[in-house]
């Protein structure tokens, strides 16, 4: 999730969260029995934050320390009336994944993306490999739309070509394969 939030209100979030969950930790090794306590450090190295609006935990080495535009190029990025807020107003320029869903989703290693070889081919590649191309917005929250360029694509059996967004490269001619 992408939740526009003032950088103090977070960083006191997150360290209110972690020093509940030290204090959690601790008292509950101590009334473990035939264990021995756990030391404040050892608690704080296993403390959690969660974000306020998805509730996604973090761990307490992960607490926000600075702010950074949503392309993460300006660290905390100067106001402009002329800018979006919390954008440094330049290209994303972020790697693009190359899958059905034009998001890069852990887990999801069966999306069909071209090789990053300018798009000369369908095939099966993990989403978190790419396509080669960048993204061409400007700063924005959320993750980055599918890939938009153009490229020359092969159907499954290889019989036709055709101009295909990257991205959905891979389609089916209708003529039967014979293979």
């Amino acid at each position: 999730c992408f939740p526009v939030l003032h950088p103090p209100c977070i960083q006191e979030w997150a360290r209110n969260q972690v020093d509940a969950c030290v204090l959690r930790l601790m008292n509950e090794s101590e009334e473990a029995q035939g264990e021995a306590p756990l030391t404040a450090a050892q608690a704080r190295a296993a403390a959690e934050w969660g974000c306020p609006k998805c509730r996604q935990q973090y761990p307490a080495s992960e607490l926000p320390r600075t702010y950074t535009c949503f392309c993460g190029k300006v660290e905390d990025p100067e106001w402009d009336p002329w800018v979006a807020p919390h954008t440094c107003g330049e290209l994303c320029g972020k790697p693009l994944t190359s899958s059905t869903t034009g998001a890069a989703v852990k887990g999801d290693n069966n999306a069909f993306a071209g090789a990053g070889d300018g798009g000369s081919g369908g095939g099966m590649i993990g989403a978190d490999q790419g396509c080669g191309h960048k993204c061409l917005l400007l700063c924005h929250p959320g993750p980055c739309p599918p890939c938009p360029r153009i490229v020359d694509a092969s159907c499954y059996c290889g019989k036709r070509r055709s101009k295909r967004r990257c991205g959905h490269q891979a389609y089916s001619c209708g003529r039967p394969c014979g293979k």
